[in-house]
Protein backbone atom coordinates (compact mmCIF):
# COMPACT_ATOMS: atom_id res chain seq x y z
CA UNK A 1 0.00 0.00 0.00
CA UNK A 2 2.82 2.36 0.71
CA UNK A 3 4.52 1.68 -2.62
CA UNK A 4 1.18 2.02 -4.39
CA UNK A 5 0.49 5.52 -2.73
CA UNK A 6 4.48 6.37 -3.38
CA UNK A 7 3.79 5.75 -6.96
CA UNK A 8 0.32 7.74 -7.40
CA UNK A 9 2.09 10.48 -5.57
CA UNK A 10 5.24 10.52 -7.94
CA UNK A 11 2.44 10.16 -10.77
CA UNK A 12 0.74 13.72 -9.49
CA UNK A 13 3.99 15.09 -9.39
CA UNK A 14 5.12 14.59 -12.81
CA UNK A 15 1.51 15.45 -13.87
CA UNK A 16 1.88 18.47 -11.90
CA UNK A 17 5.33 18.96 -13.29
CA UNK A 18 4.10 18.84 -17.61
CA UNK A 19 1.51 21.07 -16.35
CA UNK A 20 4.00 23.75 -15.09
CA UNK A 21 6.39 23.41 -17.78
CA UNK A 22 3.96 23.36 -20.55
CA UNK A 23 4.09 26.15 -23.24
CA UNK A 24 0.56 25.95 -23.43
CA UNK A 25 -1.59 27.91 -21.29
CA UNK A 26 -4.15 26.11 -18.51
CA UNK A 27 -6.58 27.39 -16.71
CA UNK A 28 -9.16 24.88 -14.36
CA UNK A 29 -12.66 25.83 -13.95
CA UNK A 30 -15.56 24.43 -11.82
CA UNK A 31 -19.15 24.08 -12.38
CA UNK A 32 -19.88 27.79 -11.52
CA UNK A 33 -17.60 28.84 -14.02
CA UNK A 34 -14.42 30.28 -11.21
CA UNK A 35 -11.07 29.54 -11.72
CA UNK A 36 -9.48 27.25 -9.66
CA UNK A 37 -6.27 26.65 -11.01
CA UNK A 38 -3.64 28.07 -13.93
CA UNK A 39 -0.34 27.36 -15.06
CA UNK A 40 2.65 29.77 -15.35
CA UNK A 41 1.88 29.81 -19.27
CA UNK A 42 -1.59 30.87 -19.07
CA UNK A 43 -0.82 33.75 -15.97
CA UNK A 44 1.80 34.88 -18.63
CA UNK A 45 -0.09 35.10 -21.80
CA UNK A 46 -2.89 37.08 -19.81
CA UNK A 47 -0.51 38.78 -17.95
CA UNK A 48 -1.20 38.20 -14.33
CA UNK A 49 0.94 37.34 -11.21
CA UNK A 50 1.07 34.00 -10.40
CA UNK A 51 -2.79 32.97 -8.61
CA UNK A 52 -3.92 36.12 -8.84
CA UNK A 53 -6.48 34.06 -11.36
CA UNK A 54 -7.97 32.38 -8.63
CA UNK A 55 -11.70 33.03 -7.80
CA UNK A 56 -12.15 35.23 -10.38
CA UNK A 57 -14.66 34.50 -13.19
CA UNK A 58 -13.86 32.56 -16.22
CA UNK A 59 -15.35 35.38 -18.17
CA UNK A 60 -12.72 38.07 -17.33
CA UNK A 61 -10.47 36.65 -19.87
CA UNK A 62 -12.77 36.83 -22.51
CA UNK A 63 -13.13 40.09 -24.81
CA UNK A 64 -17.22 39.14 -25.40
CA UNK A 65 -19.83 41.55 -24.57
CA UNK A 66 -22.15 39.78 -22.09
CA UNK A 67 -24.82 38.63 -23.92
CA UNK A 68 -22.43 36.85 -26.66
CA UNK A 69 -20.28 35.47 -23.49
CA UNK A 70 -23.41 33.59 -22.54
CA UNK A 71 -24.67 32.33 -25.88
CA UNK A 72 -20.82 30.88 -26.44
CA UNK A 73 -20.80 29.59 -22.61
CA UNK A 74 -24.18 28.22 -23.70
CA UNK A 75 -22.75 26.28 -26.91
CA UNK A 76 -19.82 25.27 -25.22
CA UNK A 77 -21.64 22.83 -22.61
CA UNK A 78 -24.30 21.92 -25.12
CA UNK A 79 -21.22 20.71 -26.90
CA UNK A 80 -19.24 19.40 -23.87
CA UNK A 81 -22.21 17.29 -23.17
CA UNK A 82 -23.09 15.32 -26.23
CA UNK A 83 -19.20 15.28 -27.39
CA UNK A 84 -17.35 15.64 -24.09
CA UNK A 85 -14.44 17.95 -25.75
CA UNK A 86 -15.11 21.85 -27.53
CA UNK A 87 -12.10 22.83 -30.07
CA UNK A 88 -12.10 26.90 -31.28
CA UNK A 89 -11.17 30.24 -31.08
CA UNK A 90 -11.76 32.76 -28.50
CA UNK A 91 -11.22 36.25 -28.39
CA UNK A 92 -9.51 36.64 -25.64
CA UNK A 93 -8.38 40.34 -22.66
CA UNK A 94 -5.45 40.50 -20.93
CA UNK A 95 -5.25 42.16 -17.50
CA UNK A 96 -4.10 45.61 -19.34
CA UNK A 97 -6.77 45.55 -21.95
CA UNK A 98 -5.60 44.26 -25.29
CA UNK A 99 -6.82 41.87 -27.12
CA UNK A 100 -5.80 39.18 -28.61
CA UNK A 101 -6.80 35.27 -29.93
CA UNK A 102 -6.32 32.00 -29.01
CA UNK A 103 -6.68 28.61 -30.18
CA UNK A 104 -8.29 26.44 -27.60
CA UNK A 105 -9.60 23.26 -26.19
CA UNK A 106 -11.99 22.47 -23.73
CA UNK A 107 -12.91 19.49 -22.47
CA UNK A 108 -15.08 18.13 -18.97
CA UNK A 109 -14.04 16.46 -16.15
CA UNK A 110 -15.01 15.27 -12.71
CA UNK A 111 -12.89 14.77 -9.27
CA UNK A 112 -14.17 14.13 -5.95
CA UNK A 113 -17.71 13.85 -7.59
CA UNK A 114 -17.06 17.35 -8.79
CA UNK A 115 -17.07 18.64 -12.20
CA UNK A 116 -14.65 21.06 -13.71
CA UNK A 117 -13.35 22.48 -17.44
CA UNK A 118 -9.76 22.28 -18.39
CA UNK A 119 -8.93 24.67 -20.79
CA UNK A 120 -5.66 24.29 -22.86
CA UNK A 121 -5.18 27.48 -25.13
CA UNK A 122 -2.26 29.06 -27.12
CA UNK A 123 -1.82 32.75 -28.83
CA UNK A 124 -2.30 32.25 -32.49
CA UNK A 125 -2.44 36.22 -32.68
CA UNK A 126 0.64 36.72 -34.67
CA UNK A 127 -0.54 33.13 -36.86
CA UNK A 128 -3.86 34.86 -38.00
CA UNK A 129 -2.28 38.08 -38.60
CA UNK A 130 -0.27 36.60 -40.69
CA UNK A 131 -2.87 34.00 -42.54
CA UNK A 132 -4.73 37.17 -43.49
CA UNK A 133 -1.84 38.94 -44.76
CA UNK A 134 -0.94 36.01 -47.02
CA UNK A 135 -4.24 35.82 -47.85
CA UNK A 136 -4.19 39.39 -49.16
CA UNK A 137 -1.46 39.26 -50.97
CA UNK A 138 -2.94 36.16 -52.89
CA UNK A 139 -6.11 37.63 -53.73
CA UNK A 140 -3.59 40.58 -54.84
CA UNK A 141 -1.76 38.34 -57.15
CA UNK A 142 -4.48 36.56 -58.42
CA UNK A 143 -6.47 39.69 -59.26
CA UNK A 144 -3.36 40.78 -60.73
CA UNK A 145 -2.73 37.58 -62.68
CA UNK A 146 -6.41 37.95 -64.42
CA UNK A 147 -5.62 41.75 -65.36
CA UNK A 148 -2.92 40.41 -67.08
CA UNK A 149 -4.35 37.84 -68.39
CA UNK A 150 -7.17 39.90 -69.39
CA UNK A 151 -4.88 42.57 -71.27
CA UNK A 152 -3.43 40.17 -73.12
CA UNK A 153 -6.39 38.72 -74.59
CA UNK A 154 -7.63 42.15 -75.66
CA UNK A 155 -4.56 43.28 -77.42
CA UNK A 156 -4.27 40.69 -79.17
CA UNK A 157 -7.62 40.67 -80.46
CA UNK A 158 -7.69 44.36 -81.57
CA UNK A 159 -7.11 45.15 -85.38
CA UNK A 160 -6.64 48.69 -87.36
CA UNK A 161 -9.90 48.81 -88.01
CA UNK A 162 -11.09 47.91 -84.40
CA UNK A 163 -8.44 50.59 -82.91
CA UNK A 164 -10.38 53.08 -84.92
CA UNK A 165 -13.67 52.71 -83.90
CA UNK A 166 -12.29 52.19 -80.16
CA UNK A 167 -10.86 56.07 -80.36
CA UNK A 168 -13.80 56.98 -81.87
CA UNK A 169 -16.41 56.05 -79.14
CA UNK A 170 -13.27 56.85 -76.50
CA UNK A 171 -13.99 60.44 -77.79
CA UNK A 172 -17.89 59.86 -77.49
CA UNK A 173 -17.55 58.86 -74.10
CA UNK A 174 -15.19 61.40 -72.64
CA UNK A 175 -17.35 64.08 -74.44
CA UNK A 176 -20.61 62.71 -72.48
CA UNK A 177 -18.58 61.97 -69.29
CA UNK A 178 -17.68 65.89 -69.48
CA UNK A 179 -21.12 66.67 -69.99
CA UNK A 180 -22.57 64.81 -67.32
CA UNK A 181 -19.69 66.10 -64.95
CA UNK A 182 -20.95 69.95 -65.94
CA UNK A 183 -24.40 68.81 -65.90
CA UNK A 184 -24.19 67.22 -62.21
CA UNK A 185 -21.99 70.59 -61.53
CA UNK A 186 -24.75 72.94 -62.69
CA UNK A 187 -27.49 71.12 -61.05
CA UNK A 188 -25.87 70.33 -57.68
CA UNK A 189 -24.64 73.82 -57.33
CA UNK A 190 -28.22 76.09 -57.11
CA UNK A 191 -29.38 72.59 -54.96
CA UNK A 192 -26.92 72.93 -52.02
CA UNK A 193 -28.28 76.61 -51.29
CA UNK A 194 -31.70 75.24 -51.60
CA UNK A 195 -31.15 72.61 -49.39
CA UNK A 196 -28.72 74.18 -47.21
CA UNK A 197 -31.37 77.30 -46.55
CA UNK A 198 -34.03 75.06 -45.69
CA UNK A 199 -32.30 73.07 -43.14
CA UNK A 200 -31.07 76.82 -41.50
CA UNK A 201 -34.87 77.75 -41.86
CA UNK A 202 -35.49 74.45 -40.36
CA UNK A 203 -33.11 74.81 -37.22
CA UNK A 204 -35.05 78.07 -36.57
CA UNK A 205 -38.53 76.39 -35.91
CA UNK A 206 -39.78 76.90 -32.87
CA UNK A 207 -43.29 76.69 -30.81
CA UNK A 208 -43.94 80.07 -31.90
CA UNK A 209 -43.61 79.58 -35.71
CA UNK A 210 -47.31 80.01 -37.75
CA UNK A 211 -48.00 76.38 -38.75
CA UNK A 212 -48.52 77.35 -42.65
CA UNK A 213 -44.93 78.37 -42.52
CA UNK A 214 -43.57 75.56 -41.17
CA UNK A 215 -45.72 72.95 -43.78
CA UNK A 216 -44.44 75.47 -46.33
CA UNK A 217 -40.62 74.82 -45.21
CA UNK A 218 -41.32 70.83 -45.13
CA UNK A 219 -42.70 70.86 -48.81
CA UNK A 220 -39.35 73.04 -50.05
CA UNK A 221 -36.90 70.17 -48.31
CA UNK A 222 -39.51 67.55 -49.36
CA UNK A 223 -39.59 68.68 -52.72
CA UNK A 224 -35.79 69.37 -53.07
CA UNK A 225 -34.23 65.75 -51.41
CA UNK A 226 -37.12 64.30 -54.33
CA UNK A 227 -35.30 65.99 -57.09
CA UNK A 228 -32.19 65.41 -55.78
CA UNK A 229 -32.87 62.06 -55.86
CA UNK A 230 -34.25 61.94 -59.59
CA UNK A 231 -31.35 64.19 -60.44
CA UNK A 232 -29.16 61.13 -59.20
CA UNK A 233 -30.84 58.48 -60.37
CA UNK A 234 -30.56 60.49 -64.41
CA UNK A 235 -26.73 60.99 -63.50
CA UNK A 236 -26.56 57.24 -62.35
CA UNK A 237 -28.36 56.08 -66.10
CA UNK A 238 -26.53 57.97 -67.58
CA UNK A 239 -22.97 57.05 -66.13
CA UNK A 240 -24.22 53.55 -66.54
CA UNK A 241 -24.25 54.09 -70.45
CA UNK A 242 -21.70 55.50 -70.74
CA UNK A 243 -19.58 52.55 -69.00
CA UNK A 244 -18.01 55.59 -66.03
CA UNK A 245 -20.10 53.87 -63.15
CA UNK A 246 -17.23 52.14 -61.14
CA UNK A 247 -17.85 48.88 -59.35
CA UNK A 248 -15.87 48.44 -55.77
CA UNK A 249 -15.33 44.81 -54.67
CA UNK A 250 -14.23 44.94 -50.96
CA UNK A 251 -15.51 42.56 -47.79
CA UNK A 252 -18.62 43.41 -46.46
CA UNK A 253 -21.51 41.98 -43.97
CA UNK A 254 -24.74 41.37 -46.15
CA UNK A 255 -26.53 40.42 -43.24
CA UNK A 256 -25.37 44.09 -42.17
CA UNK A 257 -26.29 45.38 -45.59
CA UNK A 258 -29.60 44.35 -44.89
CA UNK A 259 -30.13 45.43 -41.42
CA UNK A 260 -29.15 49.09 -42.76
CA UNK A 261 -31.78 49.05 -45.27
CA UNK A 262 -34.38 48.01 -42.65
CA UNK A 263 -33.42 51.03 -40.58
CA UNK A 264 -33.30 53.11 -43.20
CA UNK A 265 -36.54 52.02 -44.99
CA UNK A 266 -38.30 51.53 -41.60
CA UNK A 267 -39.97 54.67 -41.02
CA UNK A 268 -41.71 55.34 -44.79
CA UNK A 269 -43.56 51.35 -44.04
CA UNK A 270 -44.40 53.04 -40.25
CA UNK A 271 -45.88 55.79 -42.40
CA UNK A 272 -48.06 53.74 -44.40
CA UNK A 273 -48.83 50.90 -41.07
CA UNK A 274 -47.03 48.39 -42.75
CA UNK A 275 -44.43 46.12 -41.54
CA UNK A 276 -41.00 45.74 -42.77
CA UNK A 277 -39.20 42.76 -41.60
CA UNK A 278 -35.99 40.40 -42.70
CA UNK A 279 -35.58 36.69 -42.52
CA UNK A 280 -32.09 35.21 -42.56
CA UNK A 281 -32.23 31.53 -44.03
CA UNK A 282 -28.82 30.30 -43.08
CA UNK A 283 -26.19 29.31 -43.44
CA UNK A 284 -25.19 32.42 -44.94
CA UNK A 285 -21.10 34.19 -45.47
CA UNK A 286 -20.31 36.25 -42.78
CA UNK A 287 -18.59 38.36 -45.54
CA UNK A 288 -18.69 38.55 -49.33
CA UNK A 289 -16.94 40.25 -52.17
CA UNK A 290 -19.05 42.88 -54.28
CA UNK A 291 -19.85 46.34 -53.92
CA UNK A 292 -21.67 47.25 -50.42
CA UNK A 293 -22.96 50.68 -51.57
CA UNK A 294 -24.42 49.57 -55.01
CA UNK A 295 -26.02 46.25 -53.35
CA UNK A 296 -27.47 48.85 -51.07
CA UNK A 297 -28.98 51.34 -53.67
CA UNK A 298 -30.61 48.15 -55.17
CA UNK A 299 -32.02 46.84 -52.06
CA UNK A 300 -33.45 50.66 -50.98
CA UNK A 301 -34.93 50.82 -54.55
CA UNK A 302 -36.34 47.50 -54.37
CA UNK A 303 -37.77 47.86 -50.61
CA UNK A 304 -38.91 51.57 -51.38
CA UNK A 305 -40.87 50.26 -54.81
CA UNK A 306 -42.65 47.35 -52.74
CA UNK A 307 -43.86 50.04 -50.07
CA UNK A 308 -44.49 52.34 -52.77
CA UNK A 309 -47.25 50.03 -54.55
CA UNK A 310 -48.40 48.18 -51.00
CA UNK A 311 -51.18 49.98 -49.09
CA UNK A 312 -51.75 47.15 -46.74
CA UNK A 313 -50.01 43.95 -45.16
CA UNK A 314 -45.99 44.20 -45.40
CA UNK A 315 -42.86 43.79 -46.73
CA UNK A 316 -40.27 40.87 -46.73
CA UNK A 317 -36.60 40.63 -47.14
CA UNK A 318 -35.73 36.95 -47.42
CA UNK A 319 -31.77 36.83 -47.57
CA UNK A 320 -29.84 33.52 -48.58
CA UNK A 321 -27.02 31.45 -49.81
CA UNK A 322 -28.01 29.95 -53.51
CA UNK A 323 -24.77 28.23 -54.21
CA UNK A 324 -23.14 25.83 -51.90
CA UNK A 325 -20.24 28.15 -50.28
CA UNK A 326 -17.69 25.17 -52.04
CA UNK A 327 -19.07 26.18 -55.30
CA UNK A 328 -16.96 28.02 -57.96
CA UNK A 329 -19.21 30.77 -58.79
CA UNK A 330 -21.31 31.17 -55.95
CA UNK A 331 -24.03 33.83 -55.70
CA UNK A 332 -26.42 35.16 -52.87
CA UNK A 333 -29.97 35.52 -53.46
CA UNK A 334 -32.17 38.41 -51.65
CA UNK A 335 -36.13 38.91 -52.43
CA UNK A 336 -38.03 41.41 -51.78
CA UNK A 337 -41.26 40.35 -51.30
CA UNK A 338 -44.46 42.75 -50.67
CA UNK A 339 -48.13 42.15 -50.62
CA UNK A 340 -49.04 44.93 -52.85
CA UNK A 341 -50.99 45.19 -55.67
CA UNK A 342 -49.06 42.92 -58.05
CA UNK A 343 -48.53 43.29 -62.02
CA UNK A 344 -50.10 41.97 -64.88
CA UNK A 345 -47.79 39.80 -67.74
CA UNK A 346 -47.82 42.86 -69.84
CA UNK A 347 -47.22 44.82 -67.02
CA UNK A 348 -44.28 43.02 -66.06
CA UNK A 349 -42.65 43.00 -69.78
CA UNK A 350 -42.09 46.78 -69.88
CA UNK A 351 -41.22 47.55 -65.89
CA UNK A 352 -38.09 47.10 -66.53
CA UNK A 353 -37.65 49.52 -69.15
CA UNK A 354 -36.08 53.32 -68.56
CA UNK A 355 -38.68 56.31 -67.61
CA UNK A 356 -40.97 53.22 -67.89
CA UNK A 357 -43.79 52.38 -65.06
CA UNK A 358 -46.71 49.69 -65.44
CA UNK A 359 -48.78 52.00 -66.83
CA UNK A 360 -49.51 55.88 -67.25
CA UNK A 361 -52.46 55.92 -64.37
CA UNK A 362 -49.72 54.57 -62.09
CA UNK A 363 -47.19 56.87 -62.63
CA UNK A 364 -50.25 59.36 -61.94
CA UNK A 365 -51.31 57.81 -58.73
CA UNK A 366 -47.62 57.07 -57.05
CA UNK A 367 -45.43 59.44 -58.86
CA UNK A 368 -41.92 58.41 -59.89
CA UNK A 369 -39.20 58.45 -62.44
CA UNK A 370 -39.50 54.71 -63.58
CA UNK A 371 -35.74 54.88 -63.26
CA UNK A 372 -34.94 53.36 -60.26
CA UNK A 373 -35.93 49.19 -61.19
CA UNK A 374 -33.81 49.90 -64.32
CA UNK A 375 -30.58 51.22 -62.25
CA UNK A 376 -31.17 48.28 -60.01
CA UNK A 377 -31.15 45.71 -62.77
CA UNK A 378 -28.18 46.88 -64.61
CA UNK A 379 -26.24 47.50 -62.02
CA UNK A 380 -27.16 43.89 -60.27
CA UNK A 381 -25.63 42.62 -64.24
CA UNK A 382 -22.58 44.58 -63.31
CA UNK A 383 -22.19 42.88 -59.96
CA UNK A 384 -22.60 39.52 -62.06
CA UNK A 385 -26.11 38.44 -61.24
CA UNK A 386 -29.96 39.54 -62.18
CA UNK A 387 -33.63 40.70 -61.10
CA UNK A 388 -36.57 38.99 -61.93
CA UNK A 389 -39.74 39.39 -60.96
CA UNK A 390 -42.69 37.21 -60.00
CA UNK A 391 -46.29 38.76 -59.54
CA UNK A 392 -50.28 38.89 -60.44
CA UNK A 393 -52.58 41.38 -60.21
CA UNK A 394 -53.97 41.75 -56.51
CA UNK A 395 -51.60 39.35 -55.10
CA UNK A 396 -48.26 40.80 -54.15
CA UNK A 397 -45.12 41.12 -56.28
CA UNK A 398 -41.61 39.27 -55.42
CA UNK A 399 -38.63 40.92 -56.89
CA UNK A 400 -35.47 37.97 -56.66
CA UNK A 401 -32.46 39.83 -56.85
CA UNK A 402 -29.09 37.53 -57.08
CA UNK A 403 -25.08 38.46 -56.80
CA UNK A 404 -21.72 37.29 -56.91
CA UNK A 405 -20.33 36.91 -53.78
CA UNK A 406 -16.88 35.79 -54.56
CA UNK A 407 -15.11 33.09 -53.34
CA UNK A 408 -16.18 31.40 -50.20
CA UNK A 409 -13.52 29.15 -49.16
CA UNK A 410 -12.34 29.65 -45.60
CA UNK A 411 -15.04 32.10 -44.73
CA UNK A 412 -17.23 31.56 -41.92
CA UNK A 413 -21.04 30.88 -42.15
CA UNK A 414 -23.95 32.10 -40.26
CA UNK A 415 -26.63 29.92 -39.22
CA UNK A 416 -28.50 33.27 -38.27
CA UNK A 417 -28.23 37.31 -38.38
CA UNK A 418 -27.42 37.08 -34.76
CA UNK A 419 -24.09 35.59 -35.11
CA UNK A 420 -23.40 38.87 -36.77
CA UNK A 421 -21.77 41.01 -34.38
CA UNK A 422 -20.03 43.57 -36.71
CA UNK A 423 -22.17 46.51 -35.67
CA UNK A 424 -23.99 49.10 -37.73
CA UNK A 425 -21.91 50.79 -40.79
CA UNK A 426 -20.31 54.22 -40.00
CA UNK A 427 -21.05 55.37 -43.37
CA UNK A 428 -24.95 54.73 -42.34
CA UNK A 429 -24.61 56.84 -38.96
CA UNK A 430 -25.08 60.20 -39.62
CA UNK A 431 -23.48 62.58 -36.98
CA UNK A 432 -24.89 65.58 -35.12
CA UNK A 433 -24.08 69.16 -35.35
CA UNK A 434 -25.05 69.34 -32.17
CA UNK A 435 -21.82 68.32 -30.78
CA UNK A 436 -19.42 69.69 -32.84
CA UNK A 437 -17.76 72.54 -32.11
CA UNK A 438 -15.03 74.40 -34.21
CA UNK A 439 -12.96 76.70 -32.31
CA UNK A 440 -10.81 76.96 -36.19
CA UNK A 441 -9.49 79.79 -38.64
CA UNK A 442 -10.94 78.19 -41.92
CA UNK A 443 -10.31 79.79 -45.34
CA UNK A 444 -13.49 79.01 -47.72
CA UNK A 445 -12.48 79.72 -51.11
CA UNK A 446 -16.24 79.95 -53.26
CA UNK A 447 -16.94 81.85 -55.93
CA UNK A 448 -20.66 81.55 -55.51
CA UNK A 449 -22.67 84.42 -53.45
CA UNK A 450 -25.25 82.55 -52.06
CA UNK A 451 -22.76 79.50 -50.92
CA UNK A 452 -20.49 81.61 -49.68
CA UNK A 453 -23.11 83.17 -47.40
CA UNK A 454 -24.52 79.56 -46.41
CA UNK A 455 -21.38 77.52 -45.55
CA UNK A 456 -20.15 80.84 -43.84
CA UNK A 457 -22.89 81.06 -42.14
CA UNK A 458 -22.78 77.31 -41.00
CA UNK A 459 -19.31 77.15 -40.09
CA UNK A 460 -19.75 80.55 -37.66
CA UNK A 461 -22.58 79.17 -36.09
CA UNK A 462 -20.54 76.46 -35.27
CA UNK A 463 -17.72 78.42 -33.48
CA UNK A 464 -15.12 79.14 -36.47
CA UNK A 465 -13.80 82.23 -37.80
CA UNK A 466 -14.01 82.02 -41.48
CA UNK A 467 -12.11 84.19 -44.31
CA UNK A 468 -13.42 83.80 -47.56
CA UNK A 469 -11.92 83.97 -51.59
CA UNK A 470 -13.95 84.68 -54.28
CA UNK A 471 -11.48 82.78 -56.64
CA UNK A 472 -8.63 80.36 -56.43
CA UNK A 473 -6.03 83.14 -57.22
CA UNK A 474 -7.41 85.01 -54.17
CA UNK A 475 -7.33 81.57 -52.05
CA UNK A 476 -3.69 81.06 -52.91
CA UNK A 477 -2.59 84.72 -51.86
CA UNK A 478 -4.46 84.39 -48.48
CA UNK A 479 -3.37 80.98 -47.78
CA UNK A 480 0.33 81.97 -48.15
CA UNK A 481 0.28 85.63 -46.33
CA UNK A 482 -1.32 83.78 -43.50
CA UNK A 483 0.87 81.42 -43.28
CA UNK A 484 4.27 84.19 -44.21
CA UNK A 485 2.97 85.70 -40.81
CA UNK A 486 2.78 82.74 -38.59
CA UNK A 487 -1.05 82.81 -38.45
CA UNK A 488 -2.30 79.72 -41.00
CA UNK A 489 -5.35 78.85 -41.60
CA UNK A 490 -6.25 75.45 -39.55
CA UNK A 491 -8.21 74.09 -42.69
CA UNK A 492 -9.07 75.35 -46.26
CA UNK A 493 -12.29 74.61 -47.93
CA UNK A 494 -11.83 74.52 -51.91
CA UNK A 495 -14.07 74.88 -54.18
CA UNK A 496 -12.83 73.17 -57.34
CA UNK A 497 -14.72 75.25 -59.97
CA UNK A 498 -13.35 78.99 -59.78
CA UNK A 499 -12.97 81.79 -61.90
CA UNK A 500 -9.57 82.88 -62.31
CA UNK A 501 -7.37 80.15 -60.97
CA UNK A 502 -9.95 76.60 -60.18
CA UNK A 503 -9.30 74.96 -57.34
CA UNK A 504 -7.19 72.20 -58.90
CA UNK A 505 -4.45 74.52 -59.74
CA UNK A 506 -4.94 76.69 -56.38
CA UNK A 507 -4.08 73.74 -54.71
CA UNK A 508 -1.31 72.11 -56.93
CA UNK A 509 0.14 75.64 -56.67
CA UNK A 510 0.46 75.63 -52.81
CA UNK A 511 1.40 72.35 -52.49
CA UNK A 512 4.43 73.44 -54.80
CA UNK A 513 5.26 75.71 -52.23
CA UNK A 514 5.43 73.93 -49.47
CA UNK A 515 2.09 74.35 -47.69
CA UNK A 516 1.44 71.16 -45.79
CA UNK A 517 -1.92 72.84 -44.01
CA UNK A 518 -5.67 70.14 -44.42
CA UNK A 519 -7.41 71.25 -47.62
CA UNK A 520 -10.70 69.86 -48.59
CA UNK A 521 -12.37 70.07 -51.74
CA UNK A 522 -15.68 71.06 -51.96
CA UNK A 523 -17.01 69.64 -55.90
CA UNK A 524 -20.69 69.69 -56.99
CA UNK A 525 -19.12 66.68 -59.25
CA UNK A 526 -20.62 63.58 -58.75
CA UNK A 527 -18.52 61.66 -61.20
CA UNK A 528 -16.59 58.73 -59.04
CA UNK A 529 -13.03 60.18 -60.82
CA UNK A 530 -13.67 63.21 -59.32
CA UNK A 531 -12.58 62.52 -55.78
CA UNK A 532 -8.86 60.78 -57.32
CA UNK A 533 -8.69 64.04 -59.26
CA UNK A 534 -8.62 65.91 -55.93
CA UNK A 535 -6.90 63.90 -54.49
CA UNK A 536 -3.97 64.16 -56.86
CA UNK A 537 -3.76 67.61 -57.14
CA UNK A 538 -3.08 67.69 -53.33
CA UNK A 539 -6.28 67.69 -51.36
CA UNK A 540 -6.61 65.59 -48.15
CA UNK A 541 -10.24 64.73 -48.30
CA UNK A 542 -13.32 65.87 -50.34
CA UNK A 543 -17.17 66.49 -49.87
CA UNK A 544 -20.22 66.67 -52.84
CA UNK A 545 -22.45 69.30 -52.73
CA UNK A 546 -25.14 69.52 -51.68
CA UNK A 547 -23.06 69.28 -48.60
CA UNK A 548 -24.13 66.86 -45.75
CA UNK A 549 -23.73 69.66 -42.79
CA UNK A 550 -23.01 67.22 -40.04
CA UNK A 551 -20.28 65.15 -42.27
CA UNK A 552 -18.84 68.33 -43.13
CA UNK A 553 -17.94 69.64 -39.46
CA UNK A 554 -16.82 66.04 -38.55
CA UNK A 555 -13.83 66.10 -41.47
CA UNK A 556 -13.15 69.37 -40.49
CA UNK A 557 -12.75 68.71 -36.55
CA UNK A 558 -11.09 65.28 -37.46
CA UNK A 559 -8.26 67.26 -40.28
CA UNK A 560 -7.98 70.17 -37.87
CA UNK A 561 -6.82 67.84 -35.20
CA UNK A 562 -4.84 65.48 -36.68
CA UNK A 563 -2.87 68.26 -38.34
CA UNK A 564 -2.33 70.21 -35.22
CA UNK A 565 -0.94 66.78 -33.48
CA UNK A 566 1.57 66.13 -36.69
CA UNK A 567 2.49 69.71 -35.89
CA UNK A 568 3.15 69.47 -32.39
CA UNK A 569 4.95 66.44 -32.98
CA UNK A 570 7.09 68.04 -35.38
CA UNK A 571 7.50 71.30 -33.13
Amino acid sequence: EVAERKKAEEALQMQASVLENMSEGVNLSNEQGVIVYTNPADDKMFGYAPGELIGKPVTVLNDYPPEENERIVHQIIEQLKTRGCWAGEFRNCRKDGTAFTTAAQISALEMASQKYWICVQEDITERKQAEEMLHKHAEDLIEARDDLEAQAIELAAKSQELERANVAAEAASQSKSDFLANMSHEIRTPMTAILGYADLLQEEVDKDTPPERVNALRTIQRNGEHLLTIINDILDLSKIEARKLEIEKIAFSPVQIVNDVLSLMGHRAEGKNLTLTAEFNGPLPKTILSDPTRVRQILVNLVGNAIKFTDSGGVRIVCKLIDPPDAANPKLGIDVIDTGIGMSQEQQDKLFSPFSQADTSTARKFGGTGLGLNISRRLAHMLGGEIELSSAPGEGSTFAATLETGLLQGVPMLESDHEDQTGPDPATIEPSTATVQLATNILLAEDGPDNQRLISFVLRKAGATVEIADNGRIAYEKALEAKQAGKPFDVILMDMQMPEMDGYTATRTLREEGYKGPIIALTAHAMASERDKCLQAGCDDFATKPLNKPLLLTLITQYTQAHHLKASASG
